[in-house]
Parts: structure tokens; C-alpha cells; sequence
């Protein structure tokens, strides 16, 4: 990671990274230092593509923003597409979202403005709000294959964001859902946002850790919890810190 935790997805086309987030340590910083990392460097012919089923997509611009990353630029020139799934029509079932979704991740961009090819990511933003919004767990799972599958084959890297419950010391405590079970199989990596054991500071405001998937290179970098990196968001995003060095900034 370098010192900071993020992960250069273009070295890893195809994989799926799960980013694992709590009330008390929202990952948004997460998802959008990563966007805008595939944004800067990507090929010029790779898109991305974000799917949120949490929030509207002028939530996304609007943190965006603040971390000095315009959205609707990129939109228009075709370099991404927002997809709001959540709130579209009362159909809520697995297979309507994958129409949904499917034109976005698989077809080439459309309309004169948009020059790019098919995307290099894509994000899923909230994957199991779906479950708690009354979608059946088998349909989510259904889902989720079906994205993982269609990026693996055609290289593109995939980030899916699970919003876990329960204290973050009780780390096995979401084990009992089949989804998380899932995406911890299938995953290259498991970027982990946690607050602070001693509850958030001025100086700090959580940790990031970052765990080898199953599918995960042996040579690969990571950072176990008791190593994890710190962070303090700012009105411009976050900067990172090693544990006891909060003055200095990595």
C-alpha cells in the first residue's frame, strides 16, 4: 500500500475488492480516493462505472467535491457512469437490478461526448442494503455472482462496499451472513475502515487495515489490524499516519 491504503486496481484487472465500513467508520473516503485514482491514471480506453444502493449519486458528486474530484466532468466526457439503484421503481428483485445494471458494465459508452470503451471498474455501493430492504439473501448472492462474474472475464476490477453491524472488536459477529461469507471467498482483498478502540480524537479519526483474500497474490502487501494505518478526515479528504505519528502525515 505504500503507506497509504490504496490499492493499485490496475494491476489487478478482474479482482474484487471488499471494502468493509461501520456506523462509527464510514468508508466514503475509501471508495473515492479510489475512484479518483482510476479517474487520474486509468487507460485512456477504461471507464468506470458506480452503482450506489445506499445513496442518491448527488451524494457521491457532492463528497466528491469536497475532496476536490469533479464527478460531472467526468461523467460528461464519458469516463464514468453514476447509477442510482436505489430508489429507481418498486422493482427491487435481483433480475430487474442486473438489467439495470448489466447496459452500464457491459455495453461500450453511447452518444457523441462519450469516446470510452468498457469500464475498468466498477464500484457496488452498498451491496447489502439490498438484503435490508427486503431483497431475499439468495437473490442478493444471485447478484453479486453475476457482476463478479462478467468483470472477471472481461478484466475489470470490482469494488463492493458491505456496511457491517455490531461492535468492530466483535470481528466474527457478521460471519452469520451469507452474503459477507461470499464476498470474503470471492475477494482479492478486504480494505477494513475501523474507529478507534478508544473512540475517535481530534487527531484521529479511525484505522484502516487491509487482509489477503483467498484469491489474493502471495507476494501481494498488506496491513493486519494490529499494524492497521490511521487517518484523519479533513474538509478535503483524509491523510494517513502510522500508528503514534499523527503530526506526520504519510
Amino acid at each position: 500500500m505504500s503507506g497509504t491504503p490504496l490499492l493499485p486496481l490496475e494491476l489487478y484487472p478482474g479482482a474484487l475488492v471488499l471494502v468493509t465500513d461501520h456506523l462509527q467508520a464510514p468508508s466514503d473516503f475509501l471508495l473515492l480516493r479510489i475512484l479518483a485514482q482510476r479517474l487520474k491514471h486509468a487507460e485512456a480506453s477504461r471507464s468506470s462505472v458506480v452503482v450506489s444502493f445506499n445513496h442518491d449519486t448527488v451524494r457521491w458528486q457532492s463528497l466528491a467535491l469536497k475532496s476536490g474530484v469533479n464527478l460531472k466532468q467526468h461523467v460528461d466526457n464519458g469516463s464514468l457512469t453514476l447509477v442510482d439503484a436505489s430508489q429507481e421503481d418498486s422493482d427491487i428483485s435481483a433480475a430487474a437490478l442486473w438489467t439495470r445494471i448489466h447496459p452500464h458494465i457491459a455495453a461500450d459508452a453511447a452518444g457523441p461526448s462519450h469516446s470510452k470503451s468498457k469500464p475498468g471498474l466498477v464500484i457496488l455501493d452498498g451491496l447489502n442494503v439490498l438484503e435490508w430492504i427486503g431483497v431475499p439473501q439468495q437473490d442478493v448472492a444471485r447478484l453479486l455472482r453475476a457482476v463478479y462474474a462478467h468483470c472477471s472475464s472481461a478484466g475489470i476490477a470490482l469494488v463492493v462496499r458491505y456496511h457491517a453491524v455490531g461492535q468492530p472488536s466483535e470481528r466474527d459477529a457478521n460471519l452469520d451472513n451469507p452474503l459477507l461469507r461470499l464476498l470474503l471467498q470471492l475477494c482479492t482483498f478486504h480494505l477494513e475502515a475501523l474507529p478507534l478502540v478508544s473512540g475517535r480524537s481530534g487527531a484521529v479519526s479511525g484505522e484502516v487495515a487491509l487482509h489477503p483474500g483467498l484469491l489474493a497474490p502471495k507476494s501481494a502487501a498488506v496491513v493486519p489490524r494490529n499494524k492497521a494505518v490511521q487517518y484523519r478526515l479533513t474538509d478535503s479528504g483524509a491523510v494517513f499516519f502510522e500508528r503514534g505519528n499523527a503530526g506526520n502525515v504519510l
